[in-house]
């Protein structure tokens, strides 16, 4: 036996008072929810020293909050998809047809090496 009435719904089973337009969720009895994402950044390839400012900066991110606050922090990952991601070289729009015909053809290469199983 539950020790709480059987939820039906999802919004019986995540009870909250209200949705800001800005996101934030009224959870009652002085208590809010918010969620941010964040673009994926692969920290192996950065400098040490945008390391530290990044890491800076999520230390004073969480020294905003005083005592008395409750945070939870969550940190969710999966690999990214070899197939999906284009890293391309840009030629300018005033390059000449015959270099942006060569750039083209290298973003192509460097794509299939990328997404392939046999990369340098």
């Amino acid at each position: 036996m539950l020790p709480w009435p059987k939820r039906n719904t999802a919004q019986e089973s995540v009870p909250f008072e209200s949705i800001y337009d800005d996101g934030i969720c009224d959870l009652g009895n002085h208590k809010f929810s918010a969620t941010w994402a964040f673009d994926d950044t692969n920290y192996s390839n950065t400098e040490d020293s945008s390391k530290v400012v990044t890491f800076g900066h999520y230390c004073q991110f969480l020294n905003s909050f005083d005592e008395t606050a409750q945070l939870q922090v969550s940190v969710l990952t999966k690999p990214l998809s070899r197939s999906r991601i284009r890293l391309d070289v840009t030629a300018p729009d005033s390059a000449v047809p015959d270099l942006k015909q060569c750039v083209s053809g290298y973003n192509d290469f460097m794509h299939c090496r990328f997404i392939s199983d046999n990369t340098y």
